[in-house]
């Protein structure tokens, strides 16, 4: 019993006329529909073909017709005229064709979760300066040290700077002041013999003076306030920043692994450094965040203000270093006694 996948087309059977080729005759058969093929059977019921209903290539039609071909590259034909066979291999046809699967869109959970992930991205570059200081705030104190050591070689080597070895005795007279002011060890001071008036604070921590500031000084005082100013005034904060900015998200990155700064970076810091002026780092907050721990260390305001004077700064900031002045007049212990003060002053010449 022939059985097809259509119920109404159960059993159902036709004839037909069928040529194995183009020389070979016609020959009537009798066609069973089964579910997916066609068996082809000899008038004495000698069994001959199955085809492949969803394989079968229309070849022609006409009014007493079709003639099929079982695929594209044969040269067997079957022709049917019996209009409910026709009707039959039409339906199994279309049912055996798989439906187009139609997409379902995405889903409110799919949605939500790219809405999430857009929107973090977006935070996440309209933030990326943030980031950005947050990462190189984060590096390790060698790293920071191997940054401030680059710029510094590119300036000695590229921007006409000229490093000056501290003699002992100017060494520890600067030691004194620092202990006397209570600064912190960790920003590490380098003297230039030229430019002999630079004042600069590396983002690393590393402060940067030229020996002339030192040397033209008006007394130990104004170097006590000069060292203050530039350690815990919020340059560092501010040239840490700036990195961050010119490196971006992902230069930053590339610093927690270690990676050199880039080579035009390098140029560019390097002739900063040497351009330093101290007017340009004396401004508001780094004067109020001076004020205190002069006067914690018992020595006066005023010596400063008459540096940052002399050298250019705003009146604002100079004003209230004068205003701020809680020694004054008073009598305080020297930053330095005499003899350190003038190895101090004398640190370059050799």
């Amino acid at each position: 019993m022939s059985q097809t996948a259509l119920p109404e087309y159960a059993r159902l059977e036709a004839v037909g006329t069928w040529v194995e080729g183009p020389e070979a005759p016609a020959e009537e058969v009798v066609v069973k529909l089964g579910t997916a093929t066609l068996t082809l059977v000899a008038l004495d019921d000698a069994p001959l073909i199955h085809l492949s209903i969803a394989g079968l290539v229309e070849i022609s039609r006409d009014d007493h017709g079709r003639t099929y071909a079982p695929d594209v590259d044969a040269a067997e034909r079957l022709t049917l005229g019996d209009p409910t066979m026709l009707a039959a291999l039409d339906a199994v046809r279309r049912a055996s064709v798989p439906p187009v699967r139609r997409g379902r869109g995405l889903g409110w959970g799919t949605v939500l979760l790219l809405i999430l992930l857009i929107g973090g991205a977006v935070a996440v570059w309209s933030q990326q300066d943030v980031i950005a200081e947050g990462l190189i705030a984060a590096l390790p104190e060698d790293a920071l040290t191997r940054l401030d050591e680059a710029i510094l070689a590119r300036a000695y080597a590229d921007a006409g700077a000229e490093a000056c070895r501290l003699e002992p005795a100017a060494a520890a007279g600067l030691a004194r002041i620092r202990q006397r002011l209570g600064l912190s060890d960790a920003a590490r001071l380098h003297l230039l013999r030229q430019p002999d008036e630079v004042a600069a604070v590396l983002p690393g921590g590393g402060l940067v003076l030229g020996a002339g500031l030192i040397r033209r000084a008006g007394g130990p005082e104004e170097v006590a306030g000069l060292l203050t100013l530039l350690d815990a005034g919020p340059a560092r904060a501010r040239e840490e920043a700036a990195l961050a900015r010119e490196l971006g998200l992902f230069g930053s990155l590339r610093q927690l692994s270690g990676a050199p700064l880039p080579e035009g970076m390098l140029r560019r810091r390097a002739r900063m450094l040497t351009n330093g002026r101290l007017a340009d780092l004396a401004d508001g907050p780094a004067v109020t965040a001076t004020i205190p721990i002069l006067a914690a260390a018992d020595l006066p305001t005023g010596p400063l203000a008459n540096l940052l004077a002399r050298q250019g700064a705003a009146p604002g900031p100079v004003a209230a270093l004068r205003s701020g002045d809680r020694v004054g007049g008073n009598a305080f212990e020297p930053a330095l006694p005499d003899q350190a003060w003038v190895a101090l002053q004398n640190a370059c010449t050799g």
